[in-house]
């Protein structure tokens, strides 16, 4: 059975199971250069069929992960109450007519199919429930058979989280947050306060969160009232009013109580570190305390972490940390871009009873490029290459010699996060690399911090509490001892969001690290996305070498070809 997985919400983006086997996953903003495209998925659906050796006509059924009728009454009515509420009615009809929108869009697949392909039956569509596709997508790439179930995001239908206990493919909802008590909501809302993009910027309060104190916690608690026991957050509307804050408009109340906003692109003052560190703490708070419900009500020690909120690197090392669970799996994409792949992966259970298989090249699975492809977008731009036997071993002299490489290897990662296939890589040291990355490559803010990448076998040594994390889903203390070897990828509260490498199931990145580490004493590798700020994750040779050409970067891979950067 071949299924096509669709998801057109934030992160549009395509899956296809073909013989019941993940074989191909890709976000539609990579293709068409457009960060967190949202809409209908058409460049990826080629993509994905083109990678999987398959034209429409062998796909039996197209599974969508989002229910649109799903929920209507209720956002109606508390858009209307908020709108009351708040006295903002043109942001919120704003935002319904965007949502009606999607509705339409996800309700007309079919004819949208039948436009893209112009020819032939269209297969017969099936929406899945948008939470249970986030579960979906954790769960049946993770390695449990048994596991409790937790995925959190802005909303679903009408859901904002659900929890979940999973045996055997069969996902059995236990609870869930209901719209619009939204912890995703809440955490948006402070990201366009503190002048970051909405459902974009998330990832910068977080890293600012270390730099200040949670001074204003206790006001975000008495307006966002969480009862972890009961299941229930209710944001009070009064004061939190997400429509107004994707137009960065806020309430007289929530103004009084937390001053006037930041402009986006100005300074930063330690009530703006305060302000993240204290909406971090909350955020923390509230999914410390679902977790530990969750573990009360299952009993089980295996947790599916997933939905746009599980991309919270922090919190999700907390969960490890400090609840009973032992085992906590986070998939390549918990995002909306995940649930196409979910959505494919539940159908297929629900209609076979089979367990689909994961690919052995997961999350590897967006587009590949030969080695003549990238020598032609070299030469193209009239650049010298050439071709290396070892370009790992030469990689890591290179590293070695304080140089910063971007690195083009195999098919693209399905996920926000670069994993060795469109990365940015550079030493973990001196600690000026952390600042000479963010000012002179990736052009973004002084305090971000960049990520270490590692071998598995060598993490203990380096890290306190570590568990694999493939897809650099948690942030784990670095030692005391080890932070003055590694101080790029130490972040200012002692942590780094952790890449662990499996030499088993990543070869040639195992053999990056064991080379680096031999010439430094160091097997880590600092590993930042292949993009600058605003723009989507490279994908094909063409967007890496303009990329090159646009930054401070010294060397390119591509495959096997080594491009060394022209004298100005």
């Amino acid at each position: 059975m071949n299924i096509l997985g669709l998801g057109n919400l934030d992160n549009a983006s395509a899956a296809v199971l073909r013989d019941g086997r993940v074989v191909a996953a890709c976000e539609e903003e990579r293709l068409v250069r457009r960060k967190h495209y949202c809409g209908f998925p058409e460049r990826a659906i080629d993509e994905c069929l083109r990678r999987a050796g398959l034209d429409l006509g062998d796909i039996d059924e197209i599974a969508v992960g989002w229910i649109p009728y799903r929920g209507i009454v209720r956002r109606a009515a508390t858009t209307a109450w908020a709108a009351l509420a708040t006295h903002r009615f043109g942001a919120r009809a704003g935002r319904g007519g965007r949502y009606f929108g999607i509705m339409r869009e996800q309700l007309g697949t079919r004819r949208l199919l039948a436009r893209q392909f112009a020819a032939g039956p269209v297969p017969p569509v099936r929406f899945v429930n948008h939470h249970l596709a986030h579960l979906a997508s954790a769960y049946f790439t993770s390695p449990f058979d048994v596991a409790a179930g937790l995925s959190m995001d802005g909303t679903g239908e009408y859901q904002t989280a659900m929890l979940a206990s999973i045996e055997d493919g069969r996902i059995r909802r236990l609870s869930d947050l209901r719209f619009p008590g939204s912890l995703g909501h809440l955490y948006s809302i402070f990201t366009s306060f503190l002048g970051f993009e909405p459902n974009s910027g998330e990832g910068k309060v977080m890293g600012l969160a270390a730099y200040g104190r949670p001074a204003y916690a206790a006001a975000v608690r008495r307006y966002a009232r969480f009862d972890a026991a009961r299941g229930r957050l209710r944001l009070d509307p009064h004061v939190f009013d997400y429509a107004g804050a994707l137009e960065r408009a806020f309430p007289e109340r929530f103004l009084a109580t937390f001053g006037p906003p930041r402009v986006a692109e100005g300074g930063i003052e330690s009530r703006h570190r305060d302000l993240a560190a204290s909406v971090q703490l909350v955020a923390e708070e509230m999914i410390l305390g679902l977790a530990r419900t969750l573990h009360a009500r299952t009993g089980l020690d295996s947790l599916c972490l997933s939905g746009g909120v599980a991309q919270n690197c922090v919190a999700n090392a907390r969960v490890l940390e400090e609840t009973p669970f032992t085992r906590v799996f986070v998939p390549s994409a918990p995002s909306d871009a995940g649930v196409s792949l979910g959505a494919a992966c539940y159908r297929y259970h629900l209609r076979t009873g089979r367990r689909p298989e994961a690919a052995d090249d997961l999350p590897y699975l967006g587009p590949v490029y030969s080695s003549a492809e990238c020598a032609a977008a070299v030469e193209r731009e009239g650049l010298p290459v050439r071709r290396v036997e070892d370009p790992e071993g030469t990689a890591a002299g290179l590293l070695a010699r304080g140089k910063v490489l971007g690195w083009f290897r195999g098919g693209m990662e399905f996920g926000p996060r670069a994993l060795g296939a469109r990365s940015i890589l550079a030493a973990p040291f001196p600690a000026a690399m952390k600042d000479q990355l963010n000012r002179r490559v990736k052009f973004r803010e002084p305090f971000r911090p960049f990520a270490p990448m590692v071998l598995e076998e060598a993490a203990d040594e380096w890290f306190e509490s570590w568990a694999p994390s493939p897809h650099m889903s948690f942030a784990f203390k670095v030692r005391s001892s080890r932070r003055r070897r590694i101080p790029a990828v130490t972040h200012v509260d002692g942590r780094a969001r952790l890449q662990t490498v499996n030499g088993s199931r990543q070869p040639a990145l195992a053999r990056l690290l064991r080379a680096f580490g031999e010439l430094t004493g160091v097997p880590v590798v600092l590993n930042t996305s292949f993009n600058v700020r605003g723009e989507p994750i490279v994908c094909s040779p063409e967007d890496a070498v303009a990329c090159f050409l646009r930054t401070g970067m010294d060397y390119l891979f591509l495959e096997d070809c080594l491009v060394e950067r022209p004298p100005a």
